[in-house]
């Protein structure tokens, strides 16, 4: 609720958000705590607000769960429980087979920086969301896969042509 900030019995809140709140949140206020995108709880942000928190279960969901710096998770978690290759994916039916195109753009990200051991959020926007590449890859969209759905992974929400 706007301007009140108590937790409820079942609170969702962005990492930030969170992170800023803390010295409001009891560290015992909760038996569960879910991270998601939890191959970023290495970074200091993240960890700091896992680290607050005193929950009877601590569950981190990812997708990606090895950082590309390779720093472990097992500081925060004790195992990894579930594990699903895309191919498994696939194979069991949650996903179709992938028809992959690549599309070869004269993007280059030796000037994007890494943050935290992802690339900086401003830098890959900056970076990607240029008009010549972006109408390069809605042309090959149309051209390969028209009449097909489709997801786009952008750096950000206003990623347009």
């Amino acid at each position: 609720m706007q301007g009140r900030h108590d937790p409820a019995r079942f609170t969702v809140g962005m990492i930030q958000t969170t992170f800023n709140r803390l010295k409001r949140i009891d560290p015992k206020a909760f038996d569960l705590v879910i991270l998601d995108e939890c191959h970023h709880s290495a970074a200091k942000t993240w960890r700091t607000v896992a680290d607050h928190f005193r929950p009877k279960l601590r569950l981190g969901l990812s997708a990606t769960p090895e950082r590309s710096d390779g720093a472990p998770l097992s500081n925060l978690f004790d195992a990894i429980v579930y594990s699903m290759t895309l191919g498994d994916a696939v194979n069991e039916n949650y996903l179709v087979p992938p028809k992959c195109i690549q599309i070869t753009t004269q993007t280059n990200l030796d000037k994007v920086r890494c943050t935290a051991g992802d690339f900086n959020q401003g830098d890959l926007e900056r970076t990607l969301n240029t008009p010549n590449r972006n109408k390069l890859i809605v042309d090959a969209y149309r051209k390969d896969a028209a009449d097909r759905r489709a997801v786009c992974f952008t750096p950000a929400v206003l990623h347009r042509t």
